[in-house]
């Protein structure tokens, strides 16, 4: 496994504006690096969460890129399960291998978040377990059993199915699906990651197969009543044995709220609908919208207004990348031809160490900076399928779409 670089991190508080008192409504994965993002920035800060454990019930797989790894800082060198040199994309017995820059990271993700509360904690954050919010009102009050209390700013980070986000009026209808993931005994031992994009394999999503040191890990999306019948499809597919654990939940794949804020709150993470269209990783998005904001505030932007431009900022990057996810998802031949078109033309081996694993947005930009292979894989990817191409272009190119 190489060895990360030291990063930022979110772990030395730095100069902010004085008395900035912050409430974090939730000890999520969102709401935890948001806290740690303001503490660096010198906020007083308030983390209120209902439960009395963080990390609970575990449902994410947990692959992050380098940067992620480096952004968090500590918690989540100390969380590393595993790296991986790259993916094996497959669709319909076609495929290819690409190679992220600086790789894939497993993280433990119970692990990480009690890491992080205790980080948040050792760093002066006010630690509110088993404390129920009530409601947040656009003045910056929070409201409890015991009362309310004011603050300048209210990160609302109350999940896909919280409550209080929608009594601001802030709701949206992204596509969901349920992901589901499991550990078995036996299996394969694919070098990196396998990504099957194969229709009968999910339903809006993908199936992945992974090594975490001694068991295997699996799984698969779609919708609730099929998502089973579809992990199931996978164990036959890859001769998955042994299944000793299941877990999973809801994942969102967009897009983002069109404005996710009312007054003095903010609403992150799931609650926004910040997650990756394509996999519905809500990690990268969350710790790129918390490290702006405390750039934007250390710079003296006040916290307000830099965690809004901040999550627009973020959330126009996942939009962008909807436009893909969507144009893929309509038209699974599209996709098939794509992973043939990058690896005849030799362009997946051309981008090796190019693109982050979490920015998928950046591949056209990839393509376009090398002319040859390029060319050669838009050519082939015309030849192979004209209509799906220029369907996906209209998609994406659409002045005004979603």
């Amino acid at each position: 496994m190489p060895a990360t670089g030291t990063g930022t991190g979110m772990t030395s508080p730095l100069e902010g504006p004085p008395h900035m008192r912050v409430a974090v409504v939730g000890a999520g994965f969102s709401g935890l690096i948001s806290t740690l993002a303001m503490l660096r920035v010198g906020a007083r800060v308030d983390l209120y969460e209902e439960h009395r454990r963080v990390g609970y019930p575990p449902h994410c797989t947990g692959l992050v890129s380098e940067w992620v790894v480096d952004m968090i800082g500590r918690p989540a060198r100390s969380s590393i399960l595993a790296w991986y040199p790259g993916l094996e994309l497959r669709v319909n017995g076609k495929a290819t291998w690409i190679e992220p820059k600086g790789g894939v990271y497993k993280l433990d993700r119970v692990r990480l978040e009690e890491e992080m509360l205790g980080e948040a904690e050792s760093q002066g954050a006010r630690i509110l377990l088993g404390a129920r919010v009530s409601r947040a009102t656009p003045d910056g009050t929070v409201h409890t059993p015991g009362g309310g209390e004011r603050y300048d700013l209210v990160l609302l980070a109350d999940g896909a199915h919280g409550a209080l986000h929608r009594t601001l009026g802030i709701s949206h209808t992204p596509k969901k699906v349920t992901g589901l993931n499991a550990h078995y005994t036996t299996g394969p031992s694919p070098q990196g990651i396998i990504v099957d994009f194969t229709p009968s394999l999910h339903k809006d999503l993908f199936a992945w197969i992974l090594r975490v040191q001694d068991t295997v890990l699996a799984g698969t999306g779609g919708p609730p009543a099929s998502a089973r019948r579809l992990l199931e499809r996978v164990e036959r597919a890859y001769g998955l044995e042994g299944r000793n654990t299941i877990y999973g939940g809801t994942v969102l794949l967009g897009p983002p709220a069109p404005r996710p804020w009312r007054g003095k709150v903010v609403v992150i993470g799931d609650a926004a609908g910040l997650t990756k269209p394509l996999t519905g990783g809500g990690l990268y998005p969350s710790t790129q919208a918390a490290t702006h904001a405390a750039r934007l505030v250390d710079n003296g932007a006040p916290p307000v207004d830099a965690w809004r431009r901040s999550v627009s900022r973020v959330a126009a990057l996942l939009r962008r990348q909807y436009r893909v996810a969507e144009a893929l998802r309509r038209d699974p031949r599209l996709l098939e031809e794509t992973i043939a078109a990058l690896e005849s033309s030799g362009l997946a081996r051309g981008l090796a160490g190019k693109i982050d694993y979490d920015r998928h947005d950046r591949l056209p930009l990839e393509v376009v900076s090398r002319p040859l292979k390029g060319a050669r894989f838009l050519a082939q990817l015309a030849y192979r399928h004209p209509r799906g191409l220029l369907r996906a272009l209209a998609r994406v190119l659409a002045p005004g779409w979603a």
